[in-house]
């Protein structure tokens, strides 16, 4: 019996999430724009329109190695 109620609660809490991601995906590139790291992660993007139906947007932040990129990543707020 427990397992049963255990499966409904499963089943059912699936129902009341929000479709995720609700906001575009942010990729940040720690290489200038137009090289190479930025033109794959634009092609992989493409491809994954339809798990992100939102989108996804790649930014490019050089400088120091990525460690610009890295800190930005860091400041960025917390989104689950």
């Amino acid at each position: 019996m427990r397992r049963l109620l255990l499966a409904c609660v499963f089943f059912a809490s699936g129902f009341a999430e929000a479709q995720y991601p609700e906001r575009p995906v942010t990729v940040l590139i720690g290489f200038p724009p137009g090289g190479m790291p930025d033109i794959i992660m634009r092609g992989i993007s493409e491809g994954m329109k339809e798990r992100f139906p939102k989108g996804i947007l790649v930014v490019a932040k050089p400088g120091l190695g990525g460690a610009i990129a890295v800190s930005e990543m860091q400041r960025a707020a917390p989104d689950g």
